[in-house]
């Protein structure tokens, strides 16, 4: 979602990393990156830690 703090998974990319490691589903709200707490974090701000913890 792109309003409001918290943010959750709306899809998930068939064969890409979320779907093989297979814990992630649709409507599961995201806490943490890489131990990075981003529950008070709007959209914008967790794009980029995810973005970067595909490289991890």
């Amino acid at each position: 979602r792109l309003y409001g703090t918290g943010v959750y998974v709306n899809k998930i990319r068939p064969n890409g990393p979320a779907e093989l490691e297979g814990t992630l589903v649709p409507c599961m709200r995201i806490y943490k990156v890489n131990n990075t707490d981003v529950r008070r974090m709007e959209c914008g701000q967790v794009v980029p830690l995810l973005a970067s913890s595909a490289d991890e």
